[in-house]
């Protein structure tokens, strides 16, 4: 596990911010996509939409406000789904990183 710190940006799990609904139809829509094929590809894809709304959840808190905000946007002008916005989420904390204003700490 990482633990993750932003350089002057307050702590984000001071404020415990609302985890985002989002339309469950992502993975439907992305089934009609492909036709008769569609039905394993949505078994598959409402597994990963479970999973990822799991791990975003996990870290919502720990987000910076003008990180969730932006991958709200991002992902609500899309087709909505947890895939994108756990996928957001990573690329924002690697984005940070990068940026070095983010340190990784190692936990246990």
């Amino acid at each position: 596990m990482l633990v993750v710190f932003l350089a002057g940006i307050q702590p984000a799990w001071s404020t415990e911010p609302d985890f985002p609904s989002l339309p469950g139809d992502y993975c439907e829509n992305m089934a009609k996509l492909w036709g008769k094929n569609g039905t394993i590809l949505k078994d598959n894809c409402e597994q990963l939409e479970k999973k990822s709304k799991e791990n975003a959840r996990r870290v919502w808190a720990e987000i910076p406000s003008e990180g969730r905000s932006e991958c709200l946007s991002l992902v609500e002008a899309a087709m909505a789904s947890y895939q994108g916005l756990a996928g957001c989420i990573s690329i924002y904390v690697a984005s940070k990183y990068l940026e070095g204003k983010l340190k990784l700490v190692p936990t246990k």
